[in-house]
Parts: structure tokens; C-alpha cells; sequence
């Protein structure tokens, strides 16, 4: 029977998950302890149970389990080829900021008030182990994309920068953090004193909802003259 590690700070949600794993039909591994900002004994804690796949709660510094976040532990897994699930009981909130900036290493997240019926588990792991294996699915392929940038000096204050996809949903913004647009790109873009800035990266384009949105290789927008316009699309 396959193991799956199962890592939550909170007895309670570890007991929960352990039970829903069971019902799979996989063999759980409960990972306790406190690991501060350790995440490579974490890993090795994981790795020398020789198992299948991770499910990791986000948040796993209330009851000190770990200082680092979940989203960051299984981006990593994910770098060593181990199918991840995360879950988190505040998608909402952190979607935008904690999960976005890892979210490009993470095929399968679930808010914690989900339906989790049996096959949930399964599913989200063979989803997570084919984009390792075969590639990223349609709406997880990353593509050019600009990025229109509103009020990029009140985000400084914030940490969190508001935008638009243009060529996703040009009606709904996208929040994430500010870090994730490097410090010489956010010079150059402060410089410009404009309330509206733009910026071109790499987005999923054919996610359906902004949660599952991920952004990367963040670029000051190249002049358009003899550029060919659908190199952005």
C-alpha cells in the first residue's frame, strides 16, 4: 500500500486527514515534531518514510510545527518530483499572497471546507504526479502575458500589488506580493511616476479562477516599437 505523509500543526486536522486518506486507500504517515525553519530536516523526515506522495496544511507555524509555510515545503517537493497536495482553511486569503508566489509548483491546492469525497485524494495526487511526469495540463501551461500594474507605490507600503492580466480577464484583477516583481524592475517602474504601470511575465492565461493563478520571470514592459504584439499572447 502507498504511503502518504500527512502534515498539519493541529492534532485534530492531522487525525481528519489521516482518516480520509485511509478511506483512498493509502497508508498515512503522521509528520510531528517541531522543525523552526528547518524545511531540509522536514524533508528528510518525509523522504526516510519512503512515501508516495505529501498532503501539508499551509499554515504550520500557529502551533509552531514549522516557521516556513506549507506552499513554500511541497514547492520544493515538487522541485524533487513528489506528487503534493496543499490545503488550507484560509484559500481565500492566501491565494493572492503566500500560495501565489509558489503556486507555479503547485498542481493541487484545496481549501480545507472543500468536498473531500474518496476519490478527492487520489485524483489530486495523479494530477500532481502527471504534471511532474508529462507536463503541465492546459490551464497550468504558462504564456506571455502583460500585467497592467495599478498604484505600484501604495503596494510598496502594502506588500501586495494589484493588476490585471490583460490577456486573461481583462475585467478582474489579480493580487500578489510585491516581492515577486524583483527590486530593480520595481525601481525602474517606480521611476515612470505613473499611477497605471505594466509589466510582461508568465502567467497561466488558461486558468479559470484568479486562485489558481500563478506568475513568473517578471520583466519591465520592452518598448512595443517593431515588437510583434502577439508575442504577448
Amino acid at each position: 500500500m502507498r504511503k502518504i505523509a500527512i502534515i498539519d500543526d493541529d492534532k485534530e486536522s492531522r487525525l481528519t486527514m489521516k482518516f480520509k486518506v485511509e478511506d483512498a486507500g493509502f497508508e498515512p504517515v503522521l509528520i510531528t515534531g517541531a522543525f523552526g525553519n528547518d524545511k531540509a530536516r522536514l524533508m528528510d523526515e518525509i523522504y526516510k518514510n519512503d512515501v508516495y506522495g505529501v498532503i501539508s496544511d499551509h499554515r504550520l507555524s500557529p502551533l509552531k510545527l514549522a516557521s516556513f509555510y506549507g506552499a513554500d515545503l511541497l514547492a520544493d517537493l515538487y522541485d524533487q518530483k513528489m506528487p503534493t497536495i496543499l490545503i488550507t482553511q484560509f484559500l481565500d486569503e492566501d491565494a493572492d499572497t503566500t500560495i501565489r508566489k509558489f503556486r507555479d509548483r503547485l498542481p493541487s491546492v484545496i481549501g480545507r471546507g472543500d468536498d473531500h469525497n474518496d476519490d478527492l485524494i487520489s485524483d489530486l495526487l495523479t494530477l500532481s504526479k502527471n504534471e511532474i511526469e508529462l507536463g503541465p495540463r492546459p490551464d497550468r501551461k504558462s504564456h506571455r502575458a502583460l500585467i497592467r500594474i495599478y498604484n505600484l507605490q501604495d503596494s510598496i507600503v502594502s506588500g501586495v500589488v494589484e493588476g490585471v492580466v490583460t490577456n486573461w480577464k481583462s475585467d478582474t484583477k489579480i493580487r500578489f506580493p510585491i516581492d515577486m516583481i524583483p527590486a530593480q524592475v520595481r525601481d525602474t517602474l517606480l521611476l515612470q511616476k505613473k499611477d497605471i504601470t505594466r509589466i510582461s511575465a508568465f502567467v497561466n492565461i488558461g486558468a479559470n479562477d484568479s486562485k489558481e493563478i500563478f506568475i513568473t520571470d517578471t520583466h519591465v514592459l520592452p518598448s512595443l516599437e517593431g515588437v510583434d504584439i502577439n508575442e504577448f499572447c
